[in-house]
């Protein structure tokens, strides 16, 4: 193929973007090439004013107002060690989304042969079997993934410190979850597991079960039916579920059983101009200056957004791949400005992505269920700088 003729290609995938001319990066980066070919970035409307709002916490100001991240003086701080990149990779977007550089992730057929990121927290693989030993008095989980069938969770099982898998006792605590519309859904959700790992909920029609990995011991709050599915931790001993769901005021309920609390929270999630017709979904996972969470961009494809300082960057995934809707919740952030997330498919793994190049590994490999009879819903407690 001649120049010319690439990129001729390159401008037709990507028209109605800014781009830069990638003909002589394409040469370079002959594998990252193939793996756009079949990318088309839409584009958006010309850039604004980054808005970003963060993470959750127990307002003294008005709900929605937007953090100004250039106030977060402290330069990151690594969390725990990975290993150094040895691989230059160009930091040459593939193309801009309304302003932001955009990288183009890697296929789920092509994630097996990705280099490895070890350091982060997480082991090579996470096994889902039955049969793993109790969770009890683990001290904390820094994951825990629910296996679920037609709806009912059929195991739940806690990703240890030291990265074994263990079983949480379910049977005779949990019932199946059902809205008032009697859709069933996960009794684990993504917002699970507290910040610090020692405790994970589990949502009921009229209650939240919180398991401690420490004591190995239940405890159940009592909510307002069907609002538990809208809970969030607030600390590792406090959990705010909302008034109604999507709304920003509610009531703290604190594990040790002290008397619940009117408040409002902060958590509108990661907006930027680029992704004003899409959506945010999954946590917003921050590290020090640092922000990232997934979205339904408005082209149908998911994405992963991060925010380091101010600029939003964007990692996009093909959405003719086989990875499910909603694939690639955020993780949370290893070392370097690197970012951890989901593919959720029948390989399901998750990966790392050193925002602000087309630099893309593997971390783990989710085994121990049956893609096509089983699904899983997973939560995460990652040590952040």
């Amino acid at each position: 193929m001649t120049t010319d003729r690439l990129r001729d290609l390159l401008h037709d995938q990507v028209s109605d973007v800014t781009t830069h001319d990638l003909s002589a990066a394409a040469w370079r980066h002959g594998q990252r090439i193939r793996r756009r070919r079949g990318i088309a970035v839409v584009g958006g409307t010309a850039a604004a004013a980054l808005a970003v709002t963060v993470g959750v916490s127990v307002l003294d100001e008005p709900a929605g107002r937007p953090a100004d991240l250039s106030t977060t003086t402290p330069a990151p701080t690594p969390g725990p060690t990975a290993e150094p990149d040895p691989r230059p990779t160009s930091s040459e977007p593939d193309a801009r989304y309304a302003g932001a550089p955009v990288w183009v992730g890697p296929r789920p057929g092509e994630e097996a042969d990705l280099p490895r990121l070890v350091g982060t927290g997480l082991p090579e693989e996470i096994d889902l079997s039955s049969g793993a030993p109790t969770a009890a008095g683990i001290g904390r989980a820094v994951g825990v993934l629910g296996v679920w069938p037609d709806g009912d969770l059929s195991r739940v099982v806690a990703v240890g410190a030291d990265g074994s898998s263990y079983a949480v006792p379910v049977e005779g605590v949990l019932e199946r979850v059902a809205d008032a519309g009697g859709n069933v859904g996960s009794a684990l959700t993504s917002e699970s597991l507290s910040p610090g790992g020692r405790r994970a909920f589990f949502v009921q029609e009229r209650s939240l079960e919180v398991y401690d990995f420490a004591t190995g011991e239940w405890t159940s709050i009592a909510t307002p039916p069907f609002l538990a599915e809208g809970a969030i931790w607030l600390t590792d001993s406090e959990i705010w579920v909302p008034e109604s769901l999507g709304a920003l005021s509610g009531t703290s309920y604190g594990v040790n059983g002290s008397e619940p609390v009117p408040s409002m929270v902060k958590s509108l999630g990661l907006a930027w101009p680029g992704a004003a017709d899409g959506e945010p979904f999954g946590p917003l996972r921050s590290s020090s200056r640092a922000m990232a969470q997934s979205h339904f961009l408005s082209d149908g494809r998911d994405a992963v957004v991060a925010v380091v300082g101010k600029e939003p960057q964007v990692l996009v995934f093909d959405a003719r791949s086989e990875r499910w809707k909603g694939c690639c919740p955020v993780v949370g952030w290893a070392a370097s400005g690197t970012v951890l997330f989901e593919s959720r498919q029948e390989d399901a793994r998750v990966l790392a992505w050193r925002v602000g190049s087309g630099d893309v590994r593997q971390v783990s490999r989710i085994i121990g269920w049956v893609a096509g009879q089983e699904s899983y819903v997973a939560s995460w407690s990652l040590p952040t700088g």
